[in-house]
C-alpha cells in the first residue's frame, strides 16, 4: 500500500490533515493516531458514539445477506451518466486530484462502479462497520468513520454520495452528516443522494407490517423526505439541479435471499416495468425537469443532485 494511500483524511476529533507513517495515519503534531486494520483507514472513536451509531453498527456487523448489491448495473449506469453530465470539465480534468467519495457505503458497490468508470480517480468509501467495509474491493480507500464527523480535508471532494444510506440516520444527524459533506466538497463539487422516499405510501405499510422482516434488517428503519433533504441541503449553500423518483431495476441475485422472494421479485419487477413504461411517458422520467411531482407517491426510490455554490469574491 502506497504511503499517500488515505491522503486526504483528517482527524474526525480535530480536523487535522492526517499522513500515513509505518502503517497508521497520524496528525503533524504527532498528539493524534488512528490505526489502519486489514486495509481499512478506522478513524472512528468508539468512546464516542451514542446509542443510534452503536445501533447501526450492530444492524450491518450482524447482516446475514453480504456481497451483493441491491440494484441491477442498468440503475448504476443510468444515473451514473447523468451524474458526469453535471460534473464541469475542469472538475473531470484534475485527473491528479478527482476525489468521488461515498458516504454510509458499506461494501461500497455504488463507488466499486464509479472507481470503473473513472479510473483516474481516488475513490473512498466511508462507513461506521468495521465488518462491513472489509468485505469492499481493497482498490477502494475504505474509512471506518461517522459520517457526521470531519473525515477530508476542506474543499477536497469532487463528487460525493449517500446511495442508501442516508435514510438510516435520524434528522439531526441527517443535517450534520450533510454539513460534513458541504464542507468537503470542492466549489461546483456535486452531491447525489439516491434514497428510499418517504410519501411512496406501501412502504410505510410494509413499515407496521410482519413482512417488514423480511426485507428490513434494522427494525428502526425509515424513509427519506425530499423536501426535508432539500431545506437542509439549500440552507447550507447546495444548489439543487434536479429531484426526481423512479422504481429501481432490483438485482434477482439479492432479491432470492429474501424469504418469499417469488412475492418480492414479483412486485419490484412489476413496480419498475410500469414505470419505464407507463409512468416515464406520462410523468417523466430520470432527471427530467418536468417530472410530475404527484410522481413521489407511486414510487420506491427518490433521487436528488446538488451543486456546490461556487464562491463570488467578495461576497
Amino acid at each position: 500500500m502506497a504511503e499517500d494511500f488515505f491522503k486526504y483524511l483528517v482527524s474526525p476529533k480535530t480536523g487535522l490533515s492526517l499522513k500515513e507513517i509505518s502503517g497508521q495515519l497520524v496528525t503533524e503534531d504527532k498528539k493524534e493516531c488512528f490505526a489502519i486494520q486489514h486495509g481499512v483507514a478506522n478513524l472512528l472513536d468508539k468512546d464516542r458514539l451514542g446509542a443510534e451509531e452503536r445501533h447501526e453498527i450492530d444492524v450491518f456487523n450482524g447482516m446475514e445477506i453480504q456481497n451483493v448489491s441491491y440494484f441491477r448495473r442498468s440503475l448504476f449506469e443510468r444515473i451514473e451518466r447523468y451524474i458526469n453530465s453535471f460534473l464541469s470539465e475542469t472538475l473531470k480534468c484534475r485527473k491528479d486530484y478527482f476525489l468521488i467519495a461515498e458516504f454510509g457505503g458499506g461494501e461500497g458497490h455504488w463507488a466499486r462502479f464509479m472507481q470503473e468508470k473513472f479510473p483516474e480517480a481516488t475513490v473512498f468509501v466511508c462507513d461506521l462497520s468495521h465488518k462491513t467495509l472489509e468485505r469492499a474491493p481493497a482498490s477502494l480507500r475504505r474509512v471506518c468513520a461517522d459520517i457526521t464527523r470531519p473525515i477530508f480535508n476542506k474543499n477536497s471532494i469532487s463528487l460525493a454520495s449517500f446511495w442508501v444510506s442516508l435514510h438510516h440516520l435520524k434528522k439531526n444527524s441527517r443535517y450534520k452528516a450533510l454539513e460534513e459533506v458541504v464542507r468537503f466538497l470542492v466549489e461546483d463539487g456535486i452531491l447525489l443522494i439516491f434514497e428510499p422516499n418517504e410519501k411512496f405510501w406501501p412502504r410505510q405499510v410494509m413499515y407496521r407490517s410482519r413482512l417488514s422482516r423480511d426485507v428490513y434488517p434494522d427494525e428502526q428503519e425509515q424513509a427519506v423526505d425530499f423536501s426535508d433533504v432539500a431545506t437542509m441541503a439549500e440552507s447550507l449553500g447546495l444548489t439543487k439541479i434536479a429531484t426526481c423518483f423512479l422504481n429501481p431495476p432490483y438485482n434477482p441475485k439479492f432479491i432470492r435471499k429474501l424469504k418469499k422472494w417469488v412475492f418480492y421479485l414479483f412486485a419490484v419487477e412489476f413496480l419498475y416495468i410500469f414505470d419505464r413504461w407507463i409512468m416515464e411517458p406520462l410523468l417523466g422520467g430520470l432527471l427530467i425537469n418536468n417530472q410530475r411531482s404527484f410522481k413521489k407517491y407511486f414510487t420506491l426510490y427518490g433521487l436528488s443532485i446538488y451543486k456546490k455554490k461556487r464562491l463570488v469574491p467578495n461576497e
